[in-house]
């Protein structure tokens, strides 16, 4: 925003916590059944809402990474150094954790059997099926949601491509290639949606993340900027920076929103299996997606935060990533013991539902949280004595 230019954007920070409160409800999500074999509506409905978690992931990404001042090639060779320094190796610890200790995440053998009965040759299958191939439905139950990671790093090998069509075409050109981009992906939907098999080809997992990478970059760059953070200076003192576009995103949400839970619902009382149609990948959540974030992004923070909730904000945000990677196997151990079911045992109208999501996932969050906050802790002491003994052999040596 304008006065806090220098300054990191806490509406960016609370969309991720957002995001990821929201991943971690869709992966709690149960879909009720009612004595009858119908669907229970509330559940429809919050299977309809979680749709957009990981597409905000993917546009927030979109929103910076394409306008960097280096050149392509020297950004290019930046973000993969900074994704296999970063985000790799810790992937890569969670998805062996997830390998050596899913009997104890799903099944009986406690901890301490896993550790006696671990075997580098099962690690290495899992790991080598997976990168061999590209084929992330290949990760161990408990490392699923790591498939995140996998096209994460599709956005970041065809960025040179995609940071030269948008700084270098034309802006009719632009939006030409939207249209037949999504004429594209909205086919690929009909197919996934009203096909015999659901079919998740590469194209439907890798090529989207890129596509919503490059929407998120003009929406922020091109569209919020001039027309919410432009705004600002003269709206400052209302909740609502730019009330036209709130209520028109209001309004395409709010219809997107019913057709897509009356599509999801048909979906599911046709066919009687459970499928999660309601998927980030569909179009319907890509459209819910954009709206969302441009009615949240239009509200006025500076004066619903004081500068210690902010802090707080930048604070969990920081944590999110680790969040992400370990919440799922917490998840996964908790359901398995039973513990999602005293949280769920009364499921029956919308307000069960609200209190079931509203507990368990924050009560998954907080514990991963403390996780993450532990193992960045124990990051730090390991490093500190490492580079403690680098310094002391320095010394030595001298």
């Amino acid at each position: 925003m304008s006065k806090n230019s220098n300054k990191r954007n806490v509406k960016i920070e609370v969309l991720r916590i957002i995001a990821c409160f929201l991943v971690i409800f869709s992966h709690i999500r149960d879909l009720p059944w009612k004595p009858s074999g119908e669907l229970r509506e509330s559940a429809v409905f919050f299977d309809t809402a979680f749709s957009i978690c990981v597409t905000i992931f993917f546009m927030i990404t979109g929103f910076f990474i394409y306008n960097k001042k280096g050149t392509i090639i020297k950004d290019w060779l930046s973000l993969i150094k900074k994704f296999f320094t970063e985000l790799f190796i810790p992937m890569m610890l969670t998805w062996i954790f997830c390998i050596v200790f899913d009997e104890f995440l799903v099944n009986t053998k406690t901890f301490i059997e896993c550790i006696e009965s671990f075997d580098i040759k099962v690690v290495w299958d899992n790991i080598y099926a997976v990168l061999s191939t590209y084929k992330t439905g290949e990760l161990v139950g408990t490392a699923g949601h790591l498939w995140f990671f996998f096209s994460y790093f599709i956005i970041i090998i065809e960025y040179p491509i995609v940071r030269l069509i948008l700084t270098k075409t034309n802006k009719y050109v632009l939006l030409i290639l939207f249209f037949a981009f999504s004429a594209i992906l909205i086919y690929n939907d009909y197919i996934a949606y009203f096909s015999e098999a659901f079919n998740v080809s590469p194209f439907y997992i890798f090529q989207k993340p890129v596509f919503y990478s490059a929407v998120g970059h003009i929406l922020y760059n091109d569209f919020i900027k001039k027309y919410i953070d432009g705004k600002y200076d003269y709206n400052e003192n209302s909740i609502i920076i730019n009330k036209p576009i709130f209520i028109l995103s209001f309004i395409i949400y709010s219809i997107v929103f019913f057709l897509l839970y009356k599509t999801q619902k048909g979906l599911y009382l046709g066919r009687n299996n459970g499928y999660p149609y309601t998927s980030w990948s569909s179009y319907y959540s890509f459209v819910l997606t954009v709206t969302f974030i441009l009615m949240f992004y239009d509200l006025n923070l500076n004066k619903l935060l004081n500068e210690k909730i902010t802090n707080l904000i930048y604070f969990i945000s920081s944590k999110t990533f680790g969040i992400y990677l370990i919440h799922y196997p917490i998840a996964t151990r908790l359901k398995f013991v039973l513990f999602q079911d005293y949280f769920a045992d009364r499921r029956s109208i919308f307000i069960h539902h609200i209190i079931y999501y509203t507990l368990y996932g924050l009560f998954i969050f907080i514990i991963s949280l403390l996780f993450t906050i532990c193992l960045d802790k124990l990051r730090d002491i390991i490093k500190s004595i490492f580079n403690g003994r680098i310094l002391c052999q320095k010394e030595k040596d001298i």
